[in-house]
Parts: C-alpha cells; sequence; structure tokens
C-alpha cells in the first residue's frame, strides 16, 4: 500500500472495494471511502479485497507502520552541561540520517555515529552544544532516513549556561581548566574561589560520573586521565554560589 510519512496515511488512496482494519483477522473491518487511510505510528494495519459477486474476499496484506524515533538524554529537566549526548532510537532499520536533517532551536548538532544496528532496530547519538539561556528543542522530521520514518516527538530542556568569569565584577570567581587537549593530565586552577571546599568532577560525554576531586586549602588541582581512552570529557567545577562547565579533549 505504501506510507505518505508527512501526512501519516497510506500513499494512495484507499477504495470502497478495499476493508481494512488493526486487526489481522479483519474483524471488525471498515471499507475504504476513496481517500488515503490514517495510520497509527507502531502499529501494523491490515488490508483486503472484499468480496464480490464474482470473487471471494482476498487474503490480508500486512502495512507495517514503524515506530516514531525515540530521542532521549541522560540530561532532563535543566542542564548547564555543553555538549550533551542525544540518542536517537528506531525500532527499524535506518540509514542515511545526518545532524542536518533534525530540526534544531537553541542549539547545534554534532556528528550523528552510528551506535548499534540489529536490522529491527537502530541507534544512533550526537553531542548538543547549547546556545543561549533557554529551552533547546530537536526534533527529526519526517522521511528524514532513506527507509522512511514518522516525524519524531520534540526531545526538550532548558538550558543554563556557565557564565563564570564573564563580566567585568572584580570579585567574580576565575576558574582555568588546560591543557586542551589533554595528553593525560588536566589541571584545575582558580582564583577567589572563597574557603569552601570545591568539588571537580569528570564526566563521560553520556553524563557518567567518573572522577570526583574536591579543592581544600588550595587553588590547584591536577586529574589523572591517563587511564581513559581518548575522547571527549565533560569537566564540571562548582562551589559555593558558583560553577564552571568546560570540554576537555584527552588526546594520548
Amino acid at each position: 500500500m505504501g506510507i505518505d510519512y508527512a501526512n501519516e496515511t497510506t500513499s494512495a488512496a484507499v477504495g470502497a472495494n478495499i476493508q481494512y482494519s488493526e486487526n489481522a483477522s479483519l474483524v471488525p473491518a471498515t471499507a475504504g471511502t476513496g481517500a488515503p487511510v490514517a495510520l497509527t505510528p507502531g502499529s501494523d494495519l491490515y488490508f483486503r479485497f472484499g468480496a464480490s459477486a464474482a470473487s471471494l474476499a482476498s487474503q490480508a496484506m500486512a502495512q507495517d507502520g514503524p515506530a516514531r524515533p525515540v530521542l532521549s538524554s541522560t540530561e532532563s529537566g535543566t542542564t548547564d552541561l555543553t555538549p550533551f549526548v542525544l540518542k536517537i532510537d528506531f525500532a527499524q532499520t535506518a540509514t542515511g540520517i545526518q545532524a542536518t536533517d533534525f530540526t534544531v532551536v537553541n542549539a547545534t548538532l554534532g556528528a550523528v555515529s552510528l551506535v548499534t544496528s540489529s536490522g529491527t532496530s537502530t541507534s544512533y547519538e550526537t553531542l548538543v552544544y547549547g546556545t543561549d539561556d533557554g529551552e533547546v528543542s530537536i526534533s527529526l522530521p519526517a522521511g528524514s532516513i532513506n527507509e522512511g520514518n514518522f516525524r519524531s516527538d520534540a526531545f526538550t530542556i532548558l538550558f543554563e549556561a556557565d557564565h563564570t568569569g564573564i563580566g567585568t565584577d572584580p570579585d567574580a570567581v576565575k576558574i582555568s581548566v588546560y591543557p586542551n587537549p589533554s595528553s593525560g593530565q588536566v589541571h584545575i586552577e582558580g582564583s577567589r574561589m572563597g574557603t569552601s571546599p570545591v568539588l571537580i568532577r569528570l564526566y563521560s560525554p553520556a553524563g557518567a560520573l567518573l572522577l570526583t576531586e574536591e579543592m581544600e586549602g588550595s587553588n590547584k588541582a591536577v586529574l589523572d586521565v591517563q587511564h581513559l581512552e581518548d575522547g571527549l570529557y565533560i569537566v564540571k567545577v562548582s562551589g559555593e554560589g558558583f560553577q564552571k562547565v568546560s570540554r576537555i579533549m584527552l588526546q594520548k
């Protein structure tokens, strides 16, 4: 029958001589009206030619309706993490997807990378870089993959950018995280951080906490990351009244 993914209907009109149902038994069945039939993403629809004076009803033919792609992240609600990982899951084979296929508001996307593909499901990941304070919205339009897909629901999250050190306040906290890229050690130096303990956390791009270090009575710290694989990592430095989030590339 074919699918019009944009309008979520069959691609062809269904005449009165064709019956359809959500049940494989076609009981109950509805006769076509000469217009395309609405499809429900994730549900199959069954069709047959109805009986006539000259012939019996045909066997049922199934129209597979793939589920909508699902966009998700370990970040939710509100985040100051940039970038964070966005997962794109398909309940079908999915090829040909690119970052430019997405509709994105208040963010930019990195390259889309294939994670798994089993024939009946496909998963991708991309990095989301928040732009300004406010809501980030990301969705995948219909027809973005070679095999065809229904539009996704929008993934939304409130992004609150890190403003540490921005402005002309002479008492503002200043934090440096270097070198970038790093060959195995990450140095953190700060000033005007007060006397309260400062917590340093290292995260994977997926949001997994890998290391924790506390700066107390010192304005310097060194993270040993030689045991980690090369790639992008997130360093979050937080203390009383301030927080800084930095991206570090590890290249040994």
